[in-house]
């Protein structure tokens, strides 16, 4: 259990600094791994995971950087979304974001990503990105209402949409 928590761990920092390609600070990396009310990696703690990041990935020293160019699926999802290609976004983003973190960093990201997502497909209303994402987010009233309504008479999916919406809108006391 201890190694599988080092490799989200080291999953987490590698993330952070994704994030901020002009480096960050020890402090900073603190405040993305680290919830409130936990004690912060010390110095050697800091130092011993970003030893062990260096073992699989060119880091600098603080403020700590990639010292090679670099790709995140997360950053290509809202680059997508930045440009209004939503069935890309939605065909990259298989899933949420390290879904076994806990780290606070991480959490926001998960929750803005995912919103930026969902309402740039809902604005969208393109039919195919609509009825993929529904189908990722579940039990997602507004999403399968908004894939039933885009989708057109003819496909086989409106179906499923409707019985979705008709299942979730029972589910919830709305029929």
């Amino acid at each position: 259990a201890e190694a599988a928590a080092d490799v989200i761990r080291g999953v987490e920092a590698a993330l952070a600094l994704a994030l901020h390609p002009d480096g960050i600070t020890r402090d900073e990396l603190n405040d993305f791994l680290v919830s409130e009310g936990h004690p912060p990696f010390t110095s050697g703690g800091m130092r011993s995971l970003v030893t062990r990041l260096r073992q699989l990935l060119p880091v600098s020293d603080a403020p700590y950087r990639f010292q090679l160019p670099y790709e995140a699926d997360v950053l290509q999802v809202r680059d997508y979304v930045k440009a209004n290609r939503v069935r890309e976004a939605v065909n990259l983003m298989r899933g949420p974001l390290l879904p076994q973190s806990d780290a606070p960093g991480v959490q926001e990201l998960r929750w803005t990503v995912e919103e930026e997502l969902r309402q740039a497909v809902l604005l969208a209303g393109d039919p195919d990105a609509l009825y993929d994402l529904a189908e990722r987010l579940g039990d997602d009233l507004e999403f399968w209402q908004a894939a039933a309504q885009a989708l057109s008479a003819g496909d086989p999916r409106l179906a499923l949409a409707r019985a979705r919406v008709r299942r979730l809108e029972e589910s919830y006391g709305l029929s």
